[in-house]
């Protein structure tokens, strides 16, 4: 795996990496929040204020947490990113970078964004899919 494309710019702070031969990626989600498992939807979705959502990270795994800021102005030690989402629950160091995903109204898995890093406060914060899939000129194939 090597780093294809940086942005740490304005609203966004991600990362998109190529992956070395022999590795296949999957929508495969082992735990759904519920105990249950899942495949992510090919859609992206936005969450709104007062929706459950799940985090999956390396270090505190699979947690729900409840959107209370949609766009959320984020400073991480002078880093800022806008245009956030900010939700109930903190992630530690290792979870960034993680999938934030929720079952809409069909029961699917959509993905809506990545972990950044860990917050103080009680609280944690992710970039939204659709802002990372435009800086990056990037789309799920359906």
């Amino acid at each position: 795996m090597h780093l294809h494309r940086f942005d740490r710019n304005g609203p966004l702070d991600a990362a998109i990496v190529l992956l070395n031969s022999g590795h296949t990626i999957t929508n495969h989600i082992i735990n759904d929040g519920t105990g249950r498992t899942g495949t992510l939807f090919t859609q992206i979705g936005l969450a709104r204020v007062g929706d459950t959502v799940v985090k999956i990270g390396s270090t505190t795994h699979t947690t729900t947490h409840v959107v209370d800021d949609i766009n959320f102005r984020y400073d991480a030690n002078g880093m800022v990113t806008t245009g956030t989402v900010r939700m109930t629950n903190s992630t530690v160091g290792g979870d960034s970078g993680g999938v934030v995903f929720m079952r809409n109204g069909s029961g699917q898995l959509v993905t809506l964004g990545i972990i950044l890093g860990n917050a103080v406060g009680g609280f944690s914060v992710y970039n939204r899919a659709d802002i990372i899939n435009n800086a990056f000129l990037f789309f799920r194939r359906h």
